[in-house]
């Protein structure tokens, strides 16, 4: 079972509940999508069952695709409007165009088109739930107690999976190249970390709640995460982590109480200790860090091959691999920006990375805005480091519902960035729904909840 497929189910019924109200319909909806969470709807049929790339090589539909589309759709429907992040329609249009006319318009191409515009509409899902959760909101306080809900239970399964129990086992061939790792209910150890890093970050904001419960919930949340992340071994995880609080506590320190600097300096020590320990096992084992600089001299080869435009989207082994032994047995370069460079040239890169980046900026010159958009603004720069980090070292990062788990996050956070001009615009629009209006779709996120 696909973990993160289950995380996205979580969040977006989060926000189906906060557009449509807490009915039959909408429970049965999310309960549906969790029971049948691991499935997969071929819609065009690959040519090859042993694709490596960041989707399938026939275009699939997953349980996360799915329950994206139908809450967008859902959204549309009872706001009557489709929901546009503009800043993401060039690139959609980009790789619409280039597939039809460029690239080729394989199968496998079109599942990455289609994989990329699925991410934009959690982009989009993630803004326009940003915008109509309140921080100090009772949906604030139960999307914290969701993940550290999940956090809970991945420690105890990784705890037990130490202690040598049989419990949500890898492949075997996966398991026998992890050796020691551990990885939670997921698939693979790295899939636990990369989620579980990106979930810290949507605690951070609760460090600085009004309420004690949440800061502590938050508090002991972040402590307990280190424990999966270093069971699961992933270097890349534990650096992002560190990042990830380094950057928090460097913008929040005149506000931070003692105890909190105290764990943020534990929690420094002890995922730094299994960083170099991590590395010093590694490189005993493979002599040296394996072979990621071979893939990078590959990747800048291709990219000087095919600047502009790339080779198309998923088809990075098929492209590359004639150049390369090692790339045609299935490795392609770990490196997100080099990765995506190749596959859709160096336009598709700028127009696909371009808007993140702007939106990191526009958080930077927000990180001294005063009240909950200054929160916002400083946990957002904390993913900086995690995307970096993660970004550097692995490509798994553009694949399915790891790219739907990074998007949903970060629309979320840009939906919270710009929720006051949101405000203003819906109260101008409809006079009084901020007020306490009982409009059911809207009762959780804008009424009595968001006071």
């Amino acid at each position: 079972m696909d973990t993160t497929k289950l995380l996205i189910a979580a969040v977006v019924g989060l926000c189906l509940i906060l557009w449509q109200g807490i009915n039959r319909t909408t429970i049965a909806a999310i309960l549906v999508s969790l029971l049948f969470s691991s499935f997969t709807i071929t819609l065009i049929k690959g040519a090859s069952q042993s694709h490596i790339g960041i989707a399938h090589s026939g275009v699939e539909l997953t349980a996360a695709s799915l329950l994206i589309i139908v809450a967008l759709l859902a959204y549309s429907l009872v706001f009557r409007r489709f929901p546009v992040p503009w800043m993401a329609l060039p690139f959609v249009v980009y790789s619409l165009f280039a597939v039809m006319f460029i690239w080729g318009g394989t199968t496998a191409q079109w599942s990455g088109v289609f994989l990329v515009i699925v991410a934009i509409a959690a982009f989009a899902l993630g803004i326009v739930g940003g915008k109509s959760i309140s921080f100090e909101s009772r949906t604030a306080g139960f999307l914290l107690f969701l993940v550290a809900a999940v956090v809970a239970i991945e420690v105890i399964v990784v705890l037990l999976q130490f202690a040598g129990v049989s419990i949500f086992p890898m492949d075997g061939r996966i398991a026998k190249l992890m050796g020691t790792r551990t990885n939670g209910t997921f698939e693979h150890p790295a899939n636990l970390g990369k989620a579980l890093v990106f979930l810290s970050v949507l605690v951070l904001p609760f460090l600085r709640s009004a309420s004690r419960v949440r800061t502590g919930v938050a508090s002991v949340t972040l402590a307990a995460t280190l424990i999966p992340l270093v069971l699961s071994g992933g270097r890349a995880n534990l650096i992002a982590y560190v990042g990830m609080l380094a950057v928090w506590f460097w913008f929040n320190r005149p506000r931070l109480s003692g105890r909190i600097r105290i764990f943020a300096i534990v929690a420094a020590v002890i995922a730094g200790a299994a960083v170099t320990t991590s590395v010093i096992v590694r490189m005993l084992e493979q002599g040296s860090l394996g072979e990621r600089d071979h893939f990078i001299e590959v990747a800048l080869a291709q990219i000087g091959r095919t600047p502009w435009f790339g080779v198309g989207l998923n088809n990075y082994l098929d492209a590359v691999g004639p150049y390369d032994k090692l790339t045609s047995q299935g490795w392609p370069v770990h490196n997100i920006f080099l990765h995506m460079a190749v596959e859709t040239g160096i336009i598709g890169a700028i127009l696909f990375f371009g808007p993140l980046i702007w939106s990191f900026i526009i958080a930077f010159r927000m990180r001294r805005v005063g009240g909950n958009q200054e929160t916002m603004a400083r946990a957002y720069l904390a993913l900086l480091p995690v995307v970096l980090s993660i970004g550097f070292t692995g490509w798994a990062l553009l694949s399915n519902s790891e790219l739907y788990l990074w998007f949903l996050i970060s629309g979320f956070f840009i939906g919270q960035l710009s929720r006051d001009r949101w405000e203003r615009k819906v109260s101008k629009r409809f006079d009084g729904l901020l007020n306490g209006v009982n409009i059911p779709q809207l009762r959780l996120g804008l009424g009595r909840d968001a006071k």
